[in-house]
């Protein structure tokens, strides 16, 4: 699994994916599964100083990297944007 850069509130989508795209084609071409982590994050999830996810986020993070690792019993997908 590579998970891709994840932004923080002060940082926009457009710089970070195209370090995303290139991780991404770096996954496909060594048989690894991609996983974009900003592909739900909206800038609320973030606590006060922008930089951390909050809580709950980290946890809904959490979920979705063990669902890919299939740490839960469900089959593995590819998260992304």
């Amino acid at each position: 699994m590579l998970s891709g850069v994840l932004r923080n509130n002060g940082v926009k989508w457009r710089c970070i994916r195209p370090a995303n795209d290139r991780l991404e084609w770096v996954a496909r071409n060594v048989g690894a599964i991609f996983i974009d982590p900003n592909s739900s994050i909206r800038d609320v999830d973030f606590d006060r100083d922008g930089l951390r996810l909050n809580k709950n986020r980290v946890r809904q993070l959490g979920d979705i990297y063990s669902r890919v690792c299939g740490i839960d019993g469900k089959s593995q997908k590819v998260i992304n944007n």
